[in-house]
């Protein structure tokens, strides 16, 4: 059985040629890139929860989404969402066919 405390273990970082993920994220899809403050961090990933994204994108030089201050803005958000980590935006974009 999945528990929502599992998404901890299950954050790893996925090859760029192993996206098959992408057809989960549909229709939306939030890609952070490049965020350097933790509080805004934190504040964005309460919202993406808010609403009921359940995946987040982060790019290469993104602030960490466990980092102390992260986690009070998000008020624990973190331990609810699955995080892809990508190394940038041109090869995310590589990665969706079309």
């Amino acid at each position: 059985m999945h528990t929502r405390w599992q998404n901890i273990y299950e954050t790893e970082f996925l090859k760029l040629r192993n996206l098959y993920f992408l057809k989960d994220l549909k229709p939306f899809i939030l890609v952070l890139d490049g965020v350097a403050e933790p509080g805004n961090m934190g504040t964005i990933l309460r919202t993406a929860l808010a609403v009921g994204l359940k995946k987040v994108v982060l790019t290469n030089g993104t602030v960490d989404p466990y980092n102390a201050k992260a986690v009070r803005s998000g008020m624990g958000a973190q331990f609810r969402l699955d995080f892809i980590y990508v190394n940038s935006l041109a090869d995310l974009a590589a990665s969706f066919p079309g």
